[in-house]
């Protein structure tokens, strides 16, 4: 029989996975036909508030790190990129690769990963054309 923490792995793992279906889900959402897209929308949000609530069971849930909020090396996520930056530059993470998974106390149980870009260049990729 698995140990309890092997089964705490195990839903990290999935939840880990189910988060990167999503982001490859909704870039096939966005070439969907107009009239299929909510539907596919809903489809994914009822499965990640699924996987959300198994997480909660097991005492986790994903930290909240948004694409364009200020980096500082205190968040708890690996800048894959840092090197690319010089001090004093105005960074931000630009793209979550993977998302950090927290106990309920907010002790890491799974270290994300993200890239980083300056607030600058993230605002000029924002801005529609």
């Amino acid at each position: 029989m698995p140990s309890e923490q092997q089964l705490t792995k195990a839903i990290i793992n999935m939840a880990v996975e189910a988060w990167h279906f999503k982001e490859a889900f909704e870039q096939m959402i966005a070439k969907a036909k107009p009239e299929d897209q909510v539907r596919y929308r809903n489809q994914l949000k009822w499965s990640l508030q699924r996987t959300k609530e198994a997480l909660t069971t097991a005492g986790l849930h994903v930290a909240d790190i948004p694409e364009g909020m200020p980096f500082n090396p205190s968040l708890k996520i690996t800048a894959v990129n840092m090197d690319e930056f010089e001090p004093g530059d105005e960074i931000v993470i630009e793209q979550v690769l993977e998302p950090t998974i927290l106990t309920a106390d907010n002790r890491i149980a799974h270290i994300g990963s993200a890239t980083l870009a300056t607030a600058a260049e993230f605002n000029a990729a924002s801005e529609p054309a």
